[in-house]
């Protein structure tokens, strides 16, 4: 009972809650049953569906549960179905049925709530005893695994062991253990096969100091008495003599402990270490054999090893290179960088690499390459160091010819103004460019290389399809070598000349794969040919004799072109040397130039005036500030004028010429080209000027020259001017008596007293006519050119030769049509070219027969490339020239003649080709010869647009 209550306290928990909701409601189905029976079934209350009640309550819910379903259904039956009902007044006459529906209550109550608790231990006890049994199945697994554990870590060990002697055999190492007190030595299998001894023969400490090789003996007894005395791990190497003589080398090393009674003990191991010093000592042959200078080196930097070659290099033992005596070796001016990177890679723990000089053992210093690699283990530390040397001595020396050379390239390509590049056609791109590159293109090189279509804008207009057109006709990979010119902007506006060269390289294949090539700014050889053209233009326009003021406008024209943005000058001295005068300057503002003209010569009279005083170029940079130009700064500044540069033209004899000057409308200095430019254009402006004033004095001598050669003439034919004025002046004198005699007697007849009066008259003129034209010959004149006939030329000659002729007894005829071209000249120097051809005549005619005297005068048009002229010809009959003498007849002082200067047919052809013709001699077909001329047939005798328009007078 006290365990049932125990059991049932137990079952206080909000699921009771829940139980007595489920009693409550078992009682109240009870009653609401018992009524729906009494109704249909009228009889004496049902309290077995109470009891059922009751027995549902204590089973589902437990004692407490059937005792408050006893309580609610003793409540219920009294207040319902006993007499009195409705009331809780209990009939004493119920009382027995009472106490005994109580009673069998209890009873069901408690055998229900036994029968449950009962059933609940039951499932308890099983379920106990099913986790009993799990637990149980679980230890005796756990049992079965540790069996199975134990079992396969027995074959484990097994095979461990299997593995280790196995391991020992493979890897030649045998373990042992020795107690020093007791001097026991337990040796494992490979241990006994190392040492070739019985493993059936219990090994001792003398026995192995017996096999050791006498030369290794006395230390391997120091090592091992010091390790027994001191208790401490030992490892070391020595050498074994076996049975056949033959050495082996072992390691031997041990760890000391102490047993329970502090007894030591050493555990430790065997090794073979014979095929690994076999390997280290090949090792050590190839190491000696490498063609490098290898060494090692502790963790802190200390020298453990060299190789040979590194000792035979240096000429040094293996105890002087060792630890840090290797530093003399190293030249004193890199020793300082070595120590300091080998240093620093010791400390940071990081490779090392540095070029430096070695001594080699005769004295000589070469170039190295020193390496060092660190060994790190896996914790990172570093174990060690291993290093090399490798020569680069002709490397080096390789190098530095390859720098000087790529410098020179670079300074060549720097003064040739020559860049280089190299395209890949795969991929169209530039993949180099040199620094000459950039700054011929203009390019700035931290911009990278420019886009095609970016490239494009800065190449000048007019040449941008001609580049588009060579760079996609070679993008792809045609063999296709090309040249071409074109210009380029830079970015500040200038223009330069590009002169580019691509050439394809080829693969083992004969694939085109690059091109390389070069860009070379050729813009000064462009100006220099231009320059030289318009120099070459200009002395042609000097030689042909083109005026002054032409020749130095086109040199202005010149240098203006050469030099954007300058104005050139040419300024003249006077005959005195005081003052300057403008000669040219076509770009020179014309108020300017009214300005200053002339421009006085003295120490501070602006550029020009100054430069013509100190005989030095006058550079004024900026006429602003200039001392120079103060009387002139204003005016100068008002037109635009900010810097002049004036040189003085000096002439060959040291005197100034004039000055050349430059304007320009913005301060600046000159540059070499500048002054170049101006040296030049000075040096064309002296030749112009002297050969213009050197014509000057030519022209005046020649005119005096004829003027003496006229004046000559004139006394050969004094009898003939003679007689040509005696002859009139006797027609005046016999017309002036006749008068006379006319005029005393009687009445005059007026009629022939006119006659006689107009005969005088003519006759005065004739004589006048006479007297007019050896003033014209003997007088010094300028040349005056006008439109002539040149039969009239012909008859004044006739006129002044006819009474020499007579005298001569030669007869002159002439043959000149009416339709003879006229021509433009200077009547009389064309009278002086043709009276002293007909006096040449007359003389080569004086020593033949009178009857063979003749001297013709003939003349005809016409065309000689293309134009009209007019030609005459004198022909004598007299004793000629030989054939050798035609070329020297007109050189100055050559003569036939006796008497004769060799003057005047230089004078005559020098006369004849000033007027645009020319004069020549042929020998005629039977005796004597014709001196022929030939001018130009004047614009007036052909009509308007003749072909001979162009050699109009000027």
């Amino acid at each position: 009972m006290a365990t049932l209550v125990q059991a049932e306290k137990s079952d206080r928990s909000p699921s009771g809650v829940l139980k007595s909701a489920v009693t409550l409601i078992s009682v109240a189905a009870a009653v609401i049953f018992t009524r729906v029976l009494q109704h249909y079934w009228p009889s004496e209350a049902f309290a077995s569906l109470f009891l059922c009640a009751i027995l549902f309550s204590a089973w589902r819910g437990g004692l407490w549960q059937g005792l408050l379903a006893i309580i609610l259904s003793v409540l219920a039956f009294n207040y319902c179905f006993l007499p009195s009902s409705h009331t809780m007044a209990l009939d004493l006459n119920q009382v027995p049925r009472f106490i005994a529906f109580v009673l069998c209550g209890l009873l069901i109550a408690f055998l229900a709530a036994s029968q449950r608790n009962s059933i609940a231990s039951l499932r308890r006890t099983r379920d106990d005893l099913a986790a009993k049994v799990e637990e149980l199945n679980k230890i005796n697994e756990s049992l079965d695994s540790e069996n199975a554990q134990r079992r396969l870590a027995e074959r484990a060990l097994e095979r461990s062991k299997a593995y280790l002697a196995e391991a020992q055999r493979l890897s030649r190492t045998g373990s042992f253990g020795w107690q020093v007190a007791a001097g026991e030595l337990f040796w494992s299998e490979e241990t006994f096969r190392i040492f070739q001894f019985d493993p059936k023969t219990k090994p001792t400490v003398e026995r192995v100091f017996q096999s050791v090789l006498p030369e290794d003996a006395t230390r391997v007894k120091e090592t091992i008495g010091r390790a027994a005395q001191d208790g401490k791990d030992f490892d070391y190497e020595h050498r074994l003599l076996m049975p056949d003589s033959s050495v082996k080398h072992v390691r031997i090393v041990a760890h000391a402990e102490r047993d329970e009674s502090g007894k030591i003990e050493f555990v430790g191991a065997v090794m073979d270490v014979t095929a690994a010093k076999e390997a280290q000592e090949k090792i050590r042959l190839v190491i000696n054999t490498v063609p490098g200078l290898l060494w090692t080196a502790r963790p802190d930097g200390w020298v453990d090893f060299l190789n040979q070659r590194w000792l035979d290099y240096t000429g040094m033992t293996l105890q002087q290179g060792l630890g840090w005596a290797w530093q003399p070796g190293y030249h004193p001016d890199d020793l300082g960088a070595v120590l300091s990177k080998w240093r620093a890679a010791v400390a940071e723990g990081k490779p090392l690499e540095v070029e430096a000089r070695l001594r080699r053992f005769d004295g000589e210093y070469r170039w190295f390459l020193k390496r060092a690699f660190p060994l790190f283990d896996r914790a990172g530390r570093v174990l060690g160091w291993y290093g090399g040397n490798i020569e680069i001595h002709d490397l080096k020396r390789a190098e530095e010819a390859l720098r000087r050379s790529e410098s020179y390239l670079t300074e060549a390509q720097r003064i040739s103004h020559t860049g280089s590049w190299a395209r890949v056609c795969a991929t169209r791109e530039l993949s180099y460019m040199s620094e000459e590159w950039y700054r011929v293109l203009g390019i700035d090189p931290h911009e990278g290389q420019p886009e095609l279509e970016e490239f494009l804008k800065r190449v000048h207009p007019d040449d941008q399809a001609k580049v588009r057109e060579i760079t996609t006709r070679t993008a792809g990979p045609q063999n296709v070598e090309y040249e071409m010119d074109y210009r380029i902007i830079h970015p500040g506006g200038d223009i330069r000349h590009i002169h580019t060269i691509g050439h394809p390289v080829f693969s083992p294949s004969g694939d085109v794969v690059e091109f390389v090539g070069t860009v070379m700014d050729v813009t000064e050889r462009k100006l220099s040919e231009a320059l030289l053209s318009s120099e070459k233009h200009i002395l042609e326009l000097i030689a042909s004799g083109a005026p002054l003021p032409a020749v130095l406008n086109d040199l202005c024209n010149t240098i203006d072109e050469q030099s954007p943005g300058v104005i050139s000058t040419v300024l003249s001295s006077d005959a005195d040397g005081q003052k300057l005068w403008p000669v040219a300057g076509p770009g020179v503002p014309e108020g300017w130039t009214r300005l200053v003209s002339p421009v006085a010569i003295g120490p501070c009279a602006g550029s020009c005036g100054t430069a013509a005083y100190r005989r030095e170029t006058v550079v004024v940079s900026d006429i602003a500030t200039d001392p120079l130009w103060t009387d002139f700064r204003e005016d100068a500044l008002t037109y635009g004028l900010k810097a002049c540069w004036s040189r003085p033209i000096m002439s060959t004899t040291g005197s100034v010429l004039g000055t050349f000057a430059t304007y320009y409308g913005e301060i600046r200095s000159p540059s070499k080209r500048d002054l170049l430019l101006i040296e030049r254009a000075t040096h064309l402006a002296q030749i112009a000027i002297e050969r213009d004033r050197a014509q000057d004095s030519l022209r005046k001598a020649q005119e005096s020259l004829a003027h003496a050669t006229r004046v000559t003439m004139m006394g050969e034919l004094t009898a003939s001017i003679a007689h040509e004025v005696n002859q009139p002046l006797a027609g005046v004198v016999n017309n002036a008596n006749a008068c006379i005699s006319l005029l005393p007697e009687g009445a005059p007849d007026l009629e022939e007293v006119r006659q006689a009066l107009a005969e005088i008259i003519e006759d005065a003129d004739r004589a006048s006519d006479v007297i007019t034209r050896v003033r014209k010959l003997a007088k010094r004149a300028p040349i005056e050119k006008s439109l002539l006939d040149l039969r009239d030329v012909v008859k004044d000659v006739l006129v002044l030769a006819r009474y020499e002729s007579a005298a001569r007894q030669i007869t002159i005829r002439t043959d000149l049509p009416a339709d003879l071209p006229s021509v433009a000249g200077d009547r009389v120097q064309l009278q002086q070219v043709l009276l002293n051809l007909v006096i040449n005549g007359m003389d080569a005619m004086k020593e033949i027969e009178e009857s063979k005297r003749v001297l013709l005068i003939g003349g005809h048009r016409e065309t000689r490339d293309g134009r009209p002229e007019t030609l005459v010809g004198v022909q004598d009959a007299g004793t000629g020239f030989k054939p050798g003498e035609a070329g020297r007849l007109f050189e100055a002082f050559y003569t036939t003649k006796p008497q004769g200067m060799g003057m005047g047919l230089a004078i005559s052809r020098s006369i004849i080709e000033a007027h645009g013709g020319r004069l020549w001699a042929e020998p005629n077909q039977g005796p004597g010869a014709t001196f022929l001329f030939s001018l130009p047939a004047a614009a007036k005798s052909l009509g308007e647009g003749g072909p001979a328009a162009g050699h109009a007078v000027s």
